[in-house]
């Protein structure tokens, strides 16, 4: 019981915050030949590849104008 709730609230975390890994960054942020230029854009990386798209296809495009313009200045807020 207590590792499942580990492991829920794990998957959970990775998937709610922005957490630079091999698998949600642009291929570009794994090439050791650009680490000197990518190395402290993981965050911003993995927020543009990963939440504004979905974002963008839960709140924007489906969302009250209420929900569109909180998730608009959530995004400038984020970039």
């Amino acid at each position: 019981m207590l590792e499942n709730m580990r492991t829920g609230t794990f998957n959970f975390i990775n998937d709610a915050v922005a957490l630079p890994t091999v698998g949600n960054r642009p291929l570009i942020y794994q090439d050791p030949r650009f680490a000197l230029f990518t190395q402290f854009q993981g965050f911003i990386s993995t927020f543009t590849a990963n939440h504004i798209p979905r974002m963008w296809n839960d709140y924007i495009k489906r969302g009250t104008p209420a929900m569109k313009y909180n998730t608009f200045v959530l995004m400038s807020t984020m970039i």
